[in-house]
């Protein structure tokens, strides 16, 4: 038989979501795979498109509920041609690792945010010179 002591509080539960916002030189709709760690193990997978900057991005809901004050990794695999830009969470403070992909944050009641931009790494095409015009007598 299990007893439960009645002055212990039960333990608070946030949910967590990733977005992933299209920055300059990715498409809408290009997707992503973040994996979500906790603890040294990957507790989900989540695959999110890259949506428009003005709505900030797309989203996915992960199923998994954490712990109040519990501490979430969510990296980015990485995808040929495009970097990491980014890394926010309107929710709280977020520890970015740009080049690692990284992004750790401290859940909190409600839902916990984290924001990844994409951008290409290879540059745009260099403008082609005009030539000036040959002036005329």
């Amino acid at each position: 038989m299990t007893t439960q002591n009645p002055m212990s509080k039960p333990i608070e539960q946030g949910r967590m979501k990733v977005c992933n916002i299209a920055g300059p030189g990715v498409e809408i709709e290009t997707p992503f795979t973040f994996d979500i760690i906790v603890d040294g193990a990957i507790v989900s997978t989540k695959n999110v498109l890259a949506g428009p900057a003005f709505q900030n991005g797309f989203c996915n809901y992960l199923k998994n509920t954490f712990d109040v004050g519990a501490t979430v990794t969510v990296i980015e695999r990485a995808t040929d041609d495009v970097v990491v830009s980014h890394i926010k969470s309107s929710t709280g403070d977020v520890t970015a690792n740009l080049e690692t992909r990284t992004g750790t944050i401290t859940i909190v009641s409600g839902v916990s945010e984290v924001e990844f931009t994409n951008a290409s790494s290879t540059p745009p095409p260099a403008p082609t010179p005009t030539p000036d015009p040959t002036p005329t007598s």
